[in-house]
């Protein structure tokens, strides 16, 4: 497993706290501000301490876990090292943070901000993978295919990847039809579906009628299909048919 390269002294003094608080991260802050002064003295006897490589990804991990709220996913971290022309001054306690805007995604960085003496900010680089099972093609599909549930397999794949997901569930796969091919492995993304639509042909549905400070509740038939959002036109009770759009939960909204 790779090793931080020699860094200028004053450097190593900053990594060196960056690491007490990488092997401290399990037992608390109180245990990384002891920690980070302790390594930090050590820091000042050598010139090449190196920073274990596994010690930094478990912690991190640890803590981007705490960040990436995915269930049933497995997180792996590359950590990057500090520019060795920083310069810094000696710090008791440094604690980490998620800059704001950042993606715990992909290439990313976890901030270190030094909370007693210092008074300084770093940003440490690191690479988040995120593993998950996604469904992939079981074999070549076709656009216009309708899957079952043997068209798809699950495999874990790098979901942190550029162009992965979003990804559908096994109940929102089977009998959706494709608006595109796929290769076998391929992962099946969430937009590879045509929408299902929200009211079928000849469904009985709630016609809500809108107008300036009111609002109808009716019923009536749907004379076609339509998916959320499209144009619908529909027979009422009473044998008039209007035009609105349609709405989830076999719905359709007519301003007046």
């Amino acid at each position: 497993m790779s090793r931080f390269p020699p860094l200028a002294a004053r450097s190593l003094r900053l990594l060196a706290q960056v690491g007490a608080f990488v092997c401290g991260a399990a037992i608390g802050s109180a245990a990384w501000a002891q920690a980070s002064g302790a390594v930090a003295g050590v820091a000042t006897q050598s010139e090449a301490p190196a920073l274990p490589a596994a010690a930094n990804i478990a912690a991190l991990r640890d803590f981007v876990d705490q960040q990436v709220d995915l269930q049933n996913a497995r997180v792996e971290v590359e950590v990057g090292h500090l520019d060795p022309r920083l310069q810094l001054k000696p710090c008791d306690r440094i604690e980490p943070f998620v800059p704001t805007g950042a993606r715990l995604y992909g290439r990313s960085h976890i901030g270190l901000r030094c909370k007693e003496r210092g008074s300084w900010t770093v940003y440490l680089p690191i690479t988040v993978h995120v593993y998950a099972r996604v469904p992939v093609a079981a074999r070549n599909l076709a656009n216009g295919e309708t899957l079952k549930a043997a068209d798809v397999a699950f495999e874990e794949r790098d979901i942190s990847a550029p162009g992965m997901g979003p990804f559908p569930t096994a109940e929102q796969i089977e009998g959706r039809i494709l608006v595109r091919g796929y290769l076998a492995g391929q992962p099946i993304v969430s937009t590879a579906f045509r929408p299902n639509p929200v009211v079928a042909n000849g469904d009985p549905v709630k016609v809500i009628v809108r107008g300036s400070g009111f609002s109808i509740v009716t019923t009536g038939v749907a004379l076609s299909q339509a998916n959320e959002g499209q144009p619908l036109r529909v027979k009422l009770e009473s044998g008039k048919t209007v035009q609105g759009v349609a709405r989830p939960g076999k719905q359709v909204e007519v301003a007046i």
